[in-house]
């Protein structure tokens, strides 16, 4: 068995991210994780149980779902800003067809008011979305994966077998076609850690420095089984 890796959050998915031009170039920076905020913030009570049970401290699941409702309340409002900056622009189309008329100056005027503080408030909302937006990438970030209702909470010593194949501890008692057994069961048996450690395809202290206890990078073989299972 392979050491297991951390799975990405089921409550995400990945998104392509945003590209940039840099000296006439294309430069695609990194995949970002797309939320599903609708579910976090109606789901938020069980979201943060489960947090606990993983003794994840630091998610917040109800400060998402706030984060969440302040975001939508500002996409109305540039849509509201937005409206009235199309029918502004709508009449001005209409007006300028009759601009000897003297009152038709003047309610142009008022329509390019009209359209100047429609598109300052974009503007200003449109930064108040970014700010927002981070904010809420970063807390939904923190939420853990939803655990299986049939694992048991709690350490390794609470961990439970689901069923054994075979008796790998007492080789002799395993047919195995073709194979002498009496050799095997002199065989030192190896745990998963030990096994691709001695194989040399993941690279464990390289993982730990930049994600943390429990994550590794694979290499050599192990990134192209990765690969084969992943496009499998």
């Amino acid at each position: 068995m392979l050491f297991p890796r951390r799975a990405i959050s089921l409550l995400s998915r990945t998104r392509p991210a945003p590209v940039y031009r840099a000296g006439g170039l294309q430069v695609r920076t990194l995949l970002q994780a797309s939320f599903d905020y609708k579910y976090i913030r109606d789901n938020a009570d069980q979201l943060l149980e489960n947090a606990t049970n993983r003794n994840v401290h630091n998610a917040r699941p109800h400060h998402v779902g706030e984060l969440y409702d302040e975001y939508r309340g500002l996409l109305t409002q540039t849509n509201e800003h937005r409206s009235a900056l199309n029918a502004a622009s709508k009449e001005m189309g209409v007006l300028a067809k009759s601009m000897s008329d003297p009152k038709s100056k003047s309610a142009m005027l008022d329509l390019r008011e009209r359209a100047r503080v429609a598109k300052q408030a974009i503007q200003d909302i449109k930064a108040q979305l970014t700010e927002v937006e981070s904010r809420l990438r970063n807390e939904a970030a923190k939420i853990p994966n939803t655990t299986h209702p049939d694992t048991p909470i709690g350490d390794e010593t609470k961990a439970r077998v689901v069923r054994t194949h075979g008796d790998l501890h007492n080789i002799k008692t395993v047919p195995v076609d073709g194979v002498n057994t009496l050799e095997l069961s002199n065989v030192e048996f190896q745990d998963h850690y030990d096994l691709v450690q001695r194989l040399g395809i993941v690279d464990m202290e390289a993982g730990a420095r930049v994600a943390g206890s429990r994550f590794h990078y694979w290499r050599g073989g192990g990134a192209l089984l990765e690969l084969a299972l992943v496009q499998y």
